[in-house]
């Protein structure tokens, strides 16, 4: 891990990775844990709008609601997402998990990018 975490961060930590989730019929239930250590490998972090675009919602606004909209979506978030090992497919995890994993950044040549990215 990179930094050093508060209390209240390590026990949120904790809480994320005792979590069970269901990754299909083929790898089964996982805790957030057994998941880092076994079926990932690489992780990437993206900049991403924080509003999703809708051209209809825009239409209908004023335009300082416009510019308000506008606004937003320029400001932008983080979005952290592991790989799955020898896979092109990805997760979107929580920044503290991101944080935790200690595998290697994918390069940014080498990323699948959602639809949204192209768009924004």
């Amino acid at each position: 891990m990179k930094k050093e975490l508060s209390t209240l961060e390590q026990g949120r930590l904790n809480k994320i990775l005792s979590t069970r989730i269901n990754f299909g019929k083929e790898l089964g239930v996982l805790t957030w844990k057994e998941a880092v250590n076994t079926i990932f490998d690489r992780k990437y972090s993206a900049l991403v709008p924080s509003v999703k675009y809708n051209r209809i919602k825009y239409n209908r606004m004023s335009m300082e609601e416009q510019k308000e909209y506008d606004r937003k979506r320029e400001i932008g978030k983080m979005e952290y997402y592991f790989y799955l090992k020898g896979k092109q497919t990805y997760i979107e995890v929580p920044k503290l998990l991101y944080l935790y994993a200690d595998f290697p950044e994918l390069p940014m040549e080498n990323r699948v990018y959602k639809i949204d990215e192209y768009h924004w």
